[in-house]
């Protein structure tokens, strides 16, 4: 049986501060602009791994030492993580409240489920809920990794009682064996779960698809922490682990640089992957028998180290305030946003060591009355600002009420639109009228070379496409179009099957997909594109409506690489046509509802206008 209360040296490990360091700089890169470095999401397994690794590391400590309580162990987790997420929550609701309240019209279920350790799953019910997806832009969208740290938090003495149990009677190794096979586990779930085009927010917020990430950590952790022997490495051991770790080192770089969160080996085990990579650099950085921790050590790291839990937790407020504000335009309004950033994390830091110890923050031996009345004079506008928060926070509705009226008009359309396909396909052998040199573009006129043939026309969208969809019959008679809420390309090949099968597949084909997830070359949704257009066959004219978000969006910069995707194909493929949706409703944004992605009625007479024209036109120019 070991002994439960041998001396325990420092728990101070060199050189973490600087795994922190990197892995808030990947996050914020990630937030602020992924397209600088397009694998930067892997800051967030960064910080599980380390989370995991640290809280086993000195558990199994404290244990040693005949230190551990478990009350003590919460008391430490609620002291380090509630005061600074309180600030920021409260905060951040009463700057939107003043400036930009449309934001938090109802932000209540979203603070409850912060506060209460289940965003993560709040925000995968959200995104399940097409009407709340896009109605929303929230401040506090990456509160999703706070859910999954809280609910580790809380389940760790569960999992480390059972490990404690078997250390007592002798049976360490299959303590940390048991852990092993849990970890690696809970690693298979996400490959077990993706499947080619599903929505890839159940899986990243997932608490069953990322706890594997904390466990790698825990794993490594207890062995790190049970290391009795103070015998040096011999030169070659010691050779073999700086080659593994510049290897490591190596591996990680490499992977951020070409690999991007749309890439689907990152949801087939290359997550996991890279956890694990992740998972040995920490511990032989932690490994004192080599140098890597000491040679990493500074002061600047430990700075960041301080701060990077402030600065994590004031990013999407800020980011998404200065959209809202259009500071974003500003000239390096990048720096400006990562100096505000940096202001507020060391301002709410040290409100939560002023709450914490009693006492006002103040550097060396002089000014200090000026240091402490200064901080006493910030805190209070704070405090003012915090107020306007909780009076935020109780004004808050449950929903927003735009989203029930999207609501409801989609429902009315399809009910509409499924009756007038019924018409549709009863007069298939009726064909619509050809079109005459008489039509008039919605934007411009331009010259009709020819008549065109506008009958057998299927439009397969999502729901802008439902939001216009008797417009669609209007301009296309007779035009069948199969369009639904949150629809994405794998929803798009289902419909393209079914409607050749059905014998509703036309000559002319109109795809308005694209908004519910990225088409990219590198995404997951890429091969069943080329499914798709396969399936429709070289044959017919295909007509691809582009996407359009608004800059207030989360989901701005994605419409960048959809569109130019469709680019792409139009380029390849002489049957596909690019329609330009985004060029004609950025121009008008008053025929967008208040979501900014959905059209009005006149927003809807202009998309289906467009798309009449564009056939028109496209189709004039053959032979």
């Amino acid at each position: 049986m070991e002994n439960t209360t041998a001396p325990v040296k420092s728990q101070r490990i060199l050189g973490l501060d600087a795994v922190r360091t990197v892995a808030i700089i990947y996050v914020t890169i990630f937030h602020m602009n992924v397209e600088i470095l397009q694998g930067s999401f892997f800051g967030v397994p960064m910080f599980f791994v380390l989370t995991g690794w640290l809280l086993a590391f000195t558990s199994e400590r404290a244990r040693l030492a005949g230190k551990f309580s478990v009350l003590n162990y919460y008391w430490k987790r609620i002291k380090r993580i509630y005061p600074s997420l309180i600030i920021v929550v409260l905060a951040s609701v009463g700057a939107f409240y003043l400036l930009a309240p449309k934001v938090i019209e109802a932000i209540r279920p979203e603070v409850i489920s912060i506060l209460l350790g289940y965003n993560n799953l709040w925000q995968i019910d959200q995104n399940a809920d097409y009407f709340q997806k896009f109605n929303d832009v929230s401040p506090f969208t990456h509160m999703w990794f706070i859910g999954i740290e809280l609910q580790y938090y809380l389940c760790w003495p569960v999992l480390f009682m059972i490990y404690v149990g078997l250390a007592k009677i002798g049976w360490r190794k299959l303590g940390i064996f048991l852990m092993t096979i849990l970890a690696v586990g809970a690693a298979t779930i996400m490959p077990q779960m993706y499947q080619p085009g599903i929505d890839i927010s159940r899986l990243y917020y997932g608490t069953d698809t990322r706890i594997y990430e904390l466990l790698f950590g825990a794993v490594a952790g207890l062995i790190f922490a049970g290391r009795t022997s103070e015998e040096p490495n011999g030169s070659f051991v010691k050779f073999l682990k700086y080659t593994l770790f510049f290897a490591c080192v190596a591996v990680i770089a490499y992977a951020s640089v070409t690999i991007d969160g749309q890439n689907p080996l990152v949801y087939q085990g290359g997550m996991a992957a890279m956890s694990a990579v992740i998972c040995l650099t920490i511990s032989l950085i932690a490994d004192g028998k080599i140098s890597i921790g000491k040679a990493l050590e500074n002061p600047l790291f430990r700075w960041v180290g301080k701060y990077s839990f402030g600065i994590f937790l004031w990013q999407y407020p800020i980011i998404v305030l200065f959209h809202q504000m259009g500071w974003d335009k500003l000239p390096n309004f990048y720096a400006i946003e990562l100096a505000a950033i940096i202001l507020l994390s060391i301002w709410s830091e040290s409100v939560s060591d002023a709450l914490l110890k009693f006492k006002l923050p103040a550097r060396g031996e002089s000014l200090v009355f000026l240091q402490k009345a200064s901080f006493v004079a910030i805190t209070f506008a704070g405090v003012v600002v915090m107020g306007y928060g909780c009076n935020g926070i109780i004004d808050s509705a449950d929903t927003k009420a735009s989203n029930s009226a999207l609501q409801a008009r989609l429902e009315a359309n399809k009910a509409k639109n499924d009756a007038q396909n019924k018409k549709s396909a009863a007069m298939q052998e009726n064909p619509a009228p050809v079109e005459k040199n008489t039509q008039e573009n919605f934007e411009t006129e331009q010259p009709v070379k020819k008549d065109v043939d506008l009958s057998g026309v299927t439009c397969i969208g999502d729901s802008i496409m439902l939001a216009s969809a008797e417009e669609l019959h209007d301009v296309l008679p007779n035009c069948y179009v199969d369009a639904a809420v949150s629809r994405h390309i794998e929803g798009g090949i289902e419909a393209a099957q079914t409607s050749k099968f059905d014998g509703t597949l036309g000559k002319i084909v109109v795809l308005g997909l694209g908004t519910n997830g990225s088409t990219g070359p590198l995404s997951l949704y890429h091969d069943r594109m080329l499914e798709m257009l396969d399936c429709l066959g070289n044959d017919r004219q295909i007509f691809w409506v582009n996407i359009f978000y608004p800059q207030s969006s989360q989901y701005y910069d994605f419409q960048f690489t959809n569109n130019q995707y469709i680019k792409e194909f139009v380029a390849e493929r002489k049957n596909i046509h690019e329609v330009d949706w985004n060029g004609l409703i950025s121009k008008h944004p008053e025929w967008l509802i208040e979501d900014g992605i959905h059209p009005t009625e006149k927003g809807s007479e202009a998309y289906a206008q467009l798309i009449h024209d564009t056939i028109v036109e496209e189709l004039s120019k053959q032979p």
